[in-house]
């Protein structure tokens, strides 16, 4: 069962007032929309949340815009506190939505539908290319976004590439635990590549990638999103955000097509 045009303009209707959500800042969105359906929405389309949201619900996968929908009235039913977005229209709007992306929610569920299997399934060079362009975005409005995000990136390859050749780890695993047993199973751990045993430039280069690694890790917690800062905390310039982007584009294209390449041999 797809969506319906009238479903997805009553969502907008609901959600969308002359540009905002709810009671949401920027920040809180982008947080909301990414641990919803793993896509900062906002980041994605560079405009207002309510025009943004839009966007996402005329482009995107229904089952993705059931998930976000039935977030959202879970958030409005539950934490909203801003009685001035509480309306009787809305509130019917609410319900009306709630019955209907039930409906939605179920029939995807008997089609077997798991979100972590299609995460899976959009992992691909599309999606890198759909998040490095929002990391791209994020430099000079808000450079510490762009350097934890960067992080997230190398994280989620890492885990990715893990996950389907079979590989456990720890739910605690550090990204540098993650980053070598990746790099072990790829052949590009600098102390185990056969090519690297022969040629000092190319020992070299793995090294560094491991330093990058390591560096955007160390820099993530010192200037990224994701820690509480004090009062004296100075954000870095645009350019160092632009350095640390650059170098994840890099590294996680570089991991992909090598593990791309080894899928495609059969290795």
């Amino acid at each position: 069962m797809k969506v319906t045009w009238i479903d997805k303009k009553l969502m907008k209707e609901c959600f969308n007032n002359n540009g905002y959500v709810l009671d949401f800042n920027n920040q809180s969105f982008s947080d909301f929309t990414i641990n919803s359906i793993g896509y900062d929405i906002q980041g994605i389309y560079n405009c207002s949340k309510g025009r943004s949201l839009c966007n996402f619900i005329d482009e995107y996968d229904d089952y993705l815009i059931v998930r976000l929908c039935l977030d959202l009235i879970d958030y409005y039913k539950n934490i909203l506190n801003d009685s001035t977005c509480k309306t009787k229209e809305r509130e019917q709007q609410i319900e009306q939505l709630y019955i209907r992306f039930k409906e939605y929610e179920a029939q995807l569920d008997q089609s077997n539908i798991v979100l972590s299997e299609y995460v899976l399934n959009k992992f691909d060079s599309e999606y890198i290319e759909r998040q490095i362009k929002i990391l791209i975005q994020s430099i000079d409005s808000s450079p510490a976004d762009a350097i934890g995000k960067s992080k997230e990136l190398l994280e989620s390859c890492f885990k990715f590439i893990l996950d389907e050749q079979g590989i456990t780890y720890s739910n605690n695993a550090t990204i540098q635990e993650l980053r070598k047993a990746v790099f072990i199973e790829l052949n590009i751990e600098a102390k185990e590549n056969v090519y690297a045993q022969s040629n000092k430039e190319i020992k070299k280069i793995l090294s560094s990638l491991t330093q990058i690694v390591d560096g955007i890790n160390h820099l993530r917690n010192e200037k990224g999103v994701g820690h509480g800062k004090g009062k004296n905390f100075e954000e870095l310039p645009s350019r160092y955000a632009s350095l640390v982007v650059n170098a994840t584009m890099t590294i996680v294209k570089f991991i992909w097509e090598t593990y791309d390449y080894r899928n495609k041999l059969g290795v």
